[in-house]
């Protein structure tokens, strides 16, 4: 896939909605791992919840967060989570 291929997947990513809000977990996640990958400090095919991979997210979290939303690195997994 292509750079335009991506983004066009990005802008369709379905995030979680409350109260009209655009939950920003799922993006962000995505954007942790994404840098993690590019610094080469994820470089196998297993993304495991590590402590730089919770701490990335917590610093994006911090920037865009409202409010109303908490701070649950778990949630943009938790329906895969669920199967197990």
């Amino acid at each position: 896939m292509n750079l335009d291929a991506y983004l066009k997947k990005f802008t369709k990513l379905r995030t979680g909605v409350s109260h009209g809000h655009l939950k920003p977990h799922k993006p962000l996640m995505m954007l942790a791992i994404l840098s993690l990958i590019e610094n080469r400090k994820i470089t196998s095919n297993r993304i495991d919840y590590s402590p730089q991979l919770l701490e990335l997210f917590k610093r994006f979290f911090d920037i865009v967060r409202a409010e109303q939303d908490a701070l649950n690195p778990l949630l943009p997994m938790r329906p895969a989570l669920k199967s197990f």
